[in-house]
């Protein structure tokens, strides 16, 4: 079935400290909550997010939720990246869009 796959990358650093101010298991329990009741399916793990400082050249290592949504509205994803963006306190969230041919079996 063709569809539009979205997935979200949203970083666990506080953008005004730079620390992680909620735990892996405290973020992911909070999105996760969010995703079931505003979702019909979701799948949401753990990566690591790496980028530059543009400022000041540092190299980050980022604790990061990746999100995969299927089956929805895009309008639906932005609302819940900004959602994300303002309780976890990001500067920005990374949101794929990918058309994928995809079979629930």
């Amino acid at each position: 079935m063709k569809t539009t796959k979205f997935v979200c990358s949203i970083g666990l650093l506080d953008k005004d400290t730079c620390t992680q101010i909620h735990s892996d298991e405290d973020a992911m329990r909070v999105v996760s909550n969010y995703l079931a009741s505003h979702f019909f399916g979701s799948t949401a793990y753990f990566a690591r997010g790496i980028y530059k400082m543009q400022n000041t050249g540092e190299i980050i290592l980022e604790p990061t939720i990746r999100v995969e949504l299927f089956d929805t509205e895009h309008e639906k994803v932005l609302d819940f990246c900004k959602w994300a963006k303002e309780i976890l306190n990001q500067e920005s969230i990374a949101l794929e869009t990918i058309e994928e041919n995809v079979d629930f079996v």
